[in-house]
């Protein structure tokens, strides 16, 4: 016999799944649904029958989710706060807000978080009602990062994935773009606008072997305050990403320099 439990963090676990008898001489795929949780552990137990009764297991892995914590450079599932990213100081209006639960306008922007499908956990959105007017722009970016496709490892032969989800509801919803920022310039990974219901919905883009990229989430109001637009659970896998600064460095927001501030002093005569 055997048993697949989830454990969670306070001890307790739960039976998702389980099976006995003789399945025949072939391997069996099988699909559980977990959602969204918060620390746990997945647990395989088989039941020891005769010397008869071998069992085995292969391939698990995780499917349209990313297991463990965002701890990544880019990564962010805004339950801390922005993580490595700033609200832009210059070139838009307004910033984005953290946000839980059901934003305060009516009929628009997200009822829950899509990390842990509940009112508890957190979300980046913009906040369109007073004293927004149309066309007011808000940019969320990214510090600068290195990505890199090793040619060895585990991550040998896949792609570099940037994913977000992201949340467009309300009558008078304007536009989303998400950007990559080079030195080369600014390459638009998604554009899109108008209501998209109310419903997280997945964006990504291969980001391989960049030497130096940052994030842009831009949104920009409609013509009234129904017009809130949701981002959560940001975050690049399946390949090496690192920090380009160091964390003594001051990071250049427009251009990809790293500062030492202690190089740059200069000495008093």
């Amino acid at each position: 016999k055997q048993w697949y439990q989830r454990r969670v963090r306070d001890g307790t676990s739960t039976v998702v799944w389980s099976h006995e008898g003789n399945s025949g001489d072939a391997w069996f795929p099988t699909a559980v649904q977990i959602g969204a949780q918060n620390q746990f552990q997945v647990v395989f137990s088989a039941t020891v029958g005769t010397y008869y009764g071998d069992i085995a297991i292969d391939d698990i892995n995780f499917v349209n989710c990313s297991p463990g914590d965002f701890y990544g450079p880019a990564d962010c599932s805004f339950e801390n706060g922005f993580c490595n990213y700033l609200n832009q100081r210059h070139e838009d209006n307004f910033d984005w807000t953290l946000g839980q639960g059901s934003t305060p306008s009516w009929d628009t922007g997200p009822g829950f978080d899509h990390t842990f499908n509940n009112s508890y956990g957190h979300y980046a959105y913009i906040e369109t009602s007073d004293p927004r007017i149309p066309d007011d722009k808000a940019i969320l970016t990214s510090a600068w990062i290195k990505t890199e496709n090793p040619a060895t490892g585990i991550y040998a032969g896949f792609n570099c994935s940037f994913s977000f989800w992201y949340h467009m509801n309300g009558p008078d919803v304007d536009s989303l773009e998400v950007a990559m920022i080079t030195a080369a310039g600014k390459t638009t990974l998604l554009q899109e606008k108008g209501s998209q219901g109310d419903q997280w919905l997945q964006g990504s883009a291969v980001v391989n072997d960049q030497d130096a990229a940052r994030f842009m989430f831009s949104g920009t109001r409609g013509k009234s305050f129904s017009g809130d637009i949701a981002i959560d659970d940001v975050s690049v896998r399946t390949c090496q990403i690192t920090p380009l600064c160091n964390e003594h460095d001051f990071m250049c927001l427009t251009v990809p320099n790293c500062i030492n501030p202690y190089s740059a002093l200069i000495p008093l005569l």
